[in-house]
């Protein structure tokens, strides 16, 4: 064996040496180092253990077992695995496991969930559920959704979400805070492709950006995130390829957020990423008011893990009927308008919900009504198709909402005036801070621009495009230099006292002419303003 051919010629010798191999200078002693090298690399072959790593939770590409941390869940049992310590983060590098027993987490969510009102909470459970059979429903377009709960505080909305998460094992390892002092986006999307088919709760997820509710309704629903560069030239692109379902909960309505985005061709596609549910103020004390908060919390803490063993062992050894499942589901919800055709990632949402609670309910773990839960899920459909169609509302239709909050917060006088001579009374009494300028005789108007803003933030409209819109409408002045607006004294030459604004000029006989929305009515007090048309 020439030592050419050798990485290190020393260690063949010591390795020689220390198995009292000794070679005779003579013709055979090339064939007897060849006939003991080939045996020792044949032993070694007969006796080597195979390792194989894994990168990321979820279905083996054999779908005959299923990865939760560092275990596989098979058809028969489960087994230690080796997870890669580049990709997988090391807090997750552990087992998932299980607490409590089966009969117990059963029976628990029986008495949380089998109730009247609880249909938000039941589908999060079965939405949870469902995050494994994302991948079998065999569409290259469709990677999973998040379910977002909204609403107030103490709604009850992150406590539901992590119960539906310990379906699978210990809620703590699947939740994310997502706040200003949690995790940055980057690293939440790099943990959401780690976790696979493995659901996560990102928690507190008001205050985004608009392109930060962009980036993650995308990278959810299409199961990737966003193909980027880095200033090198190289790829920065975060994680790999994932098929789930995931949680969110936000004080503040994604939806509405959404709406109030400038990219206006992005807001509607945007909002038809995540399955937002509003929760009522009081729905956790009106639907939940008899539980003990307790009770509930041990549950979470306490009892999880085992019924996703159950599930997914049911699922490996019925997969083609699991298959033809989901198919036969998935087909009630053919499309019939195209509004259905714009809301197929809500249905196939509800598809892999109602496939996941007949399999839970036909196994017994769970007990409440699941087609009462479809039907509200259907309701729920059409419930956020409404409010999409009143967000995308023309903008000239909330011209009349905006216009009939001007009476009373005007300040209306004969003329402009300087105030070097006397002062004028406005010819109405304000009934609130003013935010505006009426002039009769020298037929002017001007409107506070930061009012038109706050109106246009509290109802969800774009200002930019308002604005836009009433420019091209022809109600918008411009200044000499062709800007939309200009700085006023609103109330000069009058008694009410105001510093100077930035404001819109509006024409007169846009506000107030014959066909216009406003009138002025003389009265022995002076005038009044009436509405001439009703808000949309």
């Amino acid at each position: 064996m020439p030592t050419s051919e050798l990485a290190s010629a020393d260690r063949m010798a010591a390795t020689l040496a220390a198995n009292e191999v000794f070679l005779k200078r003579n013709s055979t002693a090339k064939k007897d180092m060849a006939d003991f090298t080939i045996d020792v690399i044949e032993s070694l072959q007969l006796w080597r253990q195979e390792t194989k790593t894994y990168k990321q939770f979820g279905w083996t590409p054999e779908f005959d077992g299923f990865i939760i941390g560092n275990k596989k869940i098979t058809a028969k049992g489960e087994e230690d695995v080796l997870l890669d310590t580049d990709e997988v983060p090391s807090d997750i590098n552990v087992d998932f496991g299980t607490s409590g027993t089966l009969t117990e987490w059963v029976d628990n969510i029986d008495t949380i969930y089998n109730r009247p009102g609880a249909e938000p909470f039941q589908f999060a459970l079965c939405h949870s559920m469902g995050s494994a059979l994302v991948p079998l429903v065999g569409s290259t377009n469709w990677h999973g959704l998040a379910y977002v709960l909204s609403g107030g505080t103490s709604g009850g909305k992150s406590t539901n979400c992590k119960i539906a998460c310990g379906f699978w094992g210990n809620p703590a390892l699947m939740e994310r805070q997502t706040g200003e002092q949690g995790s940055t986006l980057n690293a939440a999307i790099k943990r959401i492709a780690v976790m696979g088919s493995v659901p996560v709760l990102l928690d507190e997820f008001s205050g985004r950006k608009p392109e930060e509710l962009i980036r993650t309704a995308y990278s959810l629903g299409n199961g990737r995130d966003k193909e980027r560069l880095g200033s090198n030239g190289k790829f920065t692109t975060v994680g790999g390829q994932w098929f789930k379902n995931s949680f969110i909960t936000s004080n503040d309505s994604l939806q509405d957020e959404i709406a109030k985005m400038n990219a206006a061709d992005k807001v509607e596609a945007t909002q038809l990423r995540f399955f937002e549910v509003k929760l009522e103020d009081g729905f956790r004390a009106n639907v939940f008011g008899d539980l003990d908060k307790q009770f509930v919390e041990h549950h979470m803490d306490h009892v999880y893990g085992h019924a996703s063993r159950e599930f997914l062992r049911s699922v490996m050894n019925n997969m083609e009927s699991v298959k033809r499942l989901i198919t036969n589901v998935r087909s009630k919800f053919n499309y019939k308008s195209d509004d259905d055709s714009k809301e197929r990632f809500y249905r196939d949402t509800a598809t892999t919900a109602y496939a996941a609670a007949k399999i839970a309910k036909k196994l017994g773990l769970i007990k409440f009504d699941i087609d009462n839960m479809m039907a509200w899920t259907e309701e729920q459909i059409m419930k956020q198709r409404e409010n999409r169609k009143l967000s995308q509302t023309e903008i000239g239709e909330h011209l009349a909402s905006f216009i009939a909050t001007l009476p009373g917060r005007l300040i209306i006088t004969k003329n402009m005036g300087d105030g070097r001579k006397d002062r004028q009374v406005p010819l109405e009494p304000l009934r609130s801070e003013h935010v505006g300028r009426v002039a009769i005789e020298d037929k002017r108007v001007y409107i506070n621009v930061k009012a038109v803003k706050d109106w246009c933030t509290e109802h969800g409209v774009k200002h930019n495009e308002f604005i836009k819109e009433l420019d091209e409408g022809g109600y918008i002045r411009p200044t000499p230099d062709n800007k939309t607006s200009t700085k006023v004294y609103l109330g000069a030459g009058t008694t009410v006292a105001s510093g100077q604004s930035r404001c819109y000029e509006i024409h007169y006989h846009k506000m107030f002419g014959s066909n216009a929305p406003l009138h002025l009515v003389e009265t022995d007090n002076g005038v009044s303003t009436e509405n001439m048309i009703e808000p949309s």
